[in-house]
């Protein structure tokens, strides 16, 4: 979606939203045209009933909305079309297909997002529904309204991904018209989960090659970044449309680069790694390129890190990352003779050795900590041990500790090597670096027994991320816990701690966690495996009512048994969401980076999120996951990213467009919000639709890493 169409579809559903948020500071009534004594009015909605319905998750209500005679006014059909998109179950089906041949632009909009959701339910019915309406469509105005509702039928077709879905976004794609870019991003949905007709990769290619400068044409190249692997037969030809595409601005030119990696064009891949007029993001996600291109890629970021200079990199505060990358695409050296091997030796030394500021905790020396491990990893040859890795960060770093654990896991953990793993899976502080050991010993048989001891402590330890982490082993291999004899029952001590962290009441937006003690209970035929299923059949979260009614049939439960749950409260925020947007100015690094939550399209969240600013809950917090040129994350107390600030929030989901920049909560599943959310950092079609928007961010986030902590939290109340 270019930058002018998203601006107009801010404006659209920024007037939808204000209509909902205006509903809750007065009743309105439903106004219809007068039509004279004769005329039946429609019937009066409180708007702000609708509104508590859709985050009740209320289908029954919102559906009964829309059923009157005559058709309720436009406020209300919007709102409680909304709300059945964003609750995207059964019972919203039907009512979203209906709304579908609504005349509001806007209404028809949310109808197609919402039945992408739901196309599993009856795909040939609702595919053939939304390709109906896209036809009555392509006679409309060309406001912006009509134009988000021909995008939001797209990108449900590509949700839908059927083959009548597929041939029908070719066609569109192929006729240039008011369809052609958001079909490029339809087809990208489904190329992420199967491999695209010819024919769609043929129109594809056609597409981008008919005018590679303009803004929707090279939404064409965005599938072929989803694609795993590009059919060799279209490798050439792609790369060639790709390195035209290299020409044109804008912030879409990320796609030509992900087209390049996909093409293993080697030599394109390394221009722009050098290109400093290319943004960090486009350099980095070339790095990336080149790291799966084999040899020819190993050769071509030795060839990129011997001409840049690390210091001025280094300088620009996020430089780090594309040396990272390149380092990651260089991999170790093999200790073969030749001026190849001897050439990245020199290099990777050179950056292994780069001096360490005197302040440990500045940005700039995080970041040559992270270049020091990187390079240190590549010489270490899976010696955990080697002078070069242990001194690459200060004793107890985190970025040290991971890169030891990744020498470790590299290769068989035996004698000293065993022990040294086993005291980083059970003593390092850090709670990522003891669950990415936790991880790594499913791919390690022979710990034997030794996984017993750190598997049942992280489910005593009442950290739900590690408690989570022991409690996925279990699920993925049960009998690996099981006690020597005959019969399946696990060890004593693993059945003592999961039942330990099974009753411990965690709070309620910890749903990852106990969902994943759910899974194991009844993976290893835990006997709580059923009371759980149940109490999960019966929770008023969607996403732990699924994971119930899973574990049930798992179980052979009655196929009666029904998980309807207890209704939720609705969100306290309704009473007073925010009337604009509000900045918030996040201290990280001696770094300013703010966020301005915009309640829009997310009223709720953005209030929520506000109101946490103001309580102090961020300061102190870690960015605990940050992946280049894509996204910065942060929000949880804990810092592994498995947390949040003990309260649940509804999705309030939309077909928004996520672009550098743009703002979304972090999500384990649907309805699964909290505090935690992500910035990202180049233009991501993947994420559309499947989280809420809540503001735009601006600042120097791109050069946030890792383990970077908010100092401090200011909110702007005013303009």
């Amino acid at each position: 979606m270019s930058s002018t169409r998203a601006a107009r579809w801010r404006l659209a559903c920024g007037l939808l939203a204000a209509a909902s948020t205006s509903a809750c500071r007065r009743p309105p009534t439903s106004a219809v045209p007068d039509a004279g004594p004769m005329a039946t009015p429609a019937p009066v909605v409180d708007l702000r009933e609708l509104a508590r319905a859709e985050d009740r998750r209320s289908a029954k209500e919102l559906a009964a909305a829309l059923a009157g005679e005559p058709p309720a006014d436009v406020a209300v059909r919007r709102l409680a079309t909304r709300g059945l998109a964003r609750i995207g179950d059964e019972a919203a089906a039907a009512a979203l297909r209906a709304r579908l041949a609504d005349e509001d632009p806007e209404i028809v909009m949310w109808s197609a997002y919402g039945l992408g959701y739901v196309c599993k339910l009856q795909p040939d019915v609702h595919v053939r529904a939304l390709v109906a309406r896209a036809t009555t469509l392509e006679g409309a105005d060309a406001g912006a309204a009509a134009a988000d509702a021909r995008f939001a039928i797209a990108r449900a077709l590509g949700r839908c991904g059927t083959e009548l879905a597929e041939r029908t976004l070719a066609s569109w794609r192929k006729s240039d018209g008011a369809m052609a870019e958001a079909s490029g991003y339809a087809l990208g949905d489904i190329a992420a989960r199967r491999t695209l007709s010819d024919e769609s990769m043929t129109v594809l290619l056609e597409a981008a090659t008919t005018s590679p400068v303009r803004q929707g044409d090279r939404g064409a190249l965005f599938p072929w970044s989803r694609m795993t692997p590009v059919p060799e037969t279209f490798r050439p030809r792609l790369r060639e449309v790709a390195r035209a595409a290299l020409a044109g601005p804008g912030e879409t030119r990320i796609f030509a680069v992900r087209a390049l990696a996909k093409a293993q064009a080697t030599d394109e891949l390394r221009a722009v790694a050098l290109d400093g007029a290319s943004t960090l993001a486009e350099r980095i996600e070339a790095a990336r390129g080149l790291e799966k291109s084999g040899t020819p890629g190993r050769a071509a970021a030795l060839f990129a890190l011997e001409r840049l200079s690390p210091y001025r990199e280094l300088a620009s505060g996020a430089g780090h990352h594309l040396l990272v990358a390149l380092l990651a695409a260089l991999g170790k050296v093999e200790g073969k003779e030749g001026k190849a091997d001897g050439a990245a030796q020199k290099t990777l030394f050179a950056l292994a050795s780069l001096p360490l500021p005197e302040d440990p905790k500045s940005p700039v020396a995080r970041g040559i900590v992270a270049v020091r491990c990187e390079a240190a990893l590549g010489l270490a040859h899976g010696d955990d041990a080697a002078e070069v890795l242990v001194r690459c960060g200060p004793d107890g770093d985190a970025t040290r500790e991971r890169a030891v654990l990744r020498s470790l896991v590299s290769g068989g953990l035996v004698g000293a090597r065993r022990g040294r793993f086993l005291a980083l899976a059970k003593n390092s502080p850090h709670l990522r670096v003891r669950e990415a050991a936790l991880e790594a010993t499913a791919t390690h048989p022979e710990l034997g027994g030794d996984v017993i001891g750190p598997v049942r402590d992280a489910l005593l330890s009442k950290k739900a991320g590690l408690v989570a982490t022991a409690a996925d082993l279990i699920k993925s291999n049960p009998s690996r816990f099981f006690a020597p004899g005959p019969r399946a029952k696990l060890a004593p001590e693993i059945e003592e701690a999961l039942k330990s962290a099974a009753e411990t009441p965690w709070s309620e937006d910890l749903v990852e966690t106990k969902g994943a003690l759910l899974d194991a209970s009844v993976a290893s035929l835990h006997p709580l495996a059923k009371a759980l299923a149940l109490a999960a059949c019966a929770d008023s979260n969607t996403t732990l009512r699924q994971k119930g009614k899973q574990a049930l049939a798992s179980l052979s439960e009655p196929a009666t048994t029904k998980c309807d749950g207890k209704e939720a409260a609705a969100a306290p925020e309704l009473d007073s969401l925010l009337a604009r947007p509000t900045k918030v100015i996040f201290s990280v690094s001696g770094a300013e980076l703010t966020v301005a939550f915009d309640p829009s399209l997310a009223p709720v969240t953005a209030t929520r999120m506000v109101s946490l600013a103001k309580s102090g809950f961020f300061r102190g917090v870690v960015v605990h996951r940050v992946v280049p040129a894509f996204v910065v994350q942060l929000g949880d107390p804990g810092g592994d990213g498995y947390g949040g600030s003990g309260k649940l929030l509804r999705c309030e989901t939309s077909p928004a467009a996520f672009r550098p920049l743009d703002v979304g909560m972090a999500l384990a599943g649907r309805d699964t919000g909290s505090s935690q959310f992500f910035v990202t950092l180049s233009r991501v079609p993947h994420l559309d639709g499947d989280y809420a928007h809540v503001g735009r961010a601006s600042g120097p986030w791109d050069a946030v890493a890792e383990g970077d902590v908010v100092a401090d939290v200011k909110v702007q109340d005013g303009p």
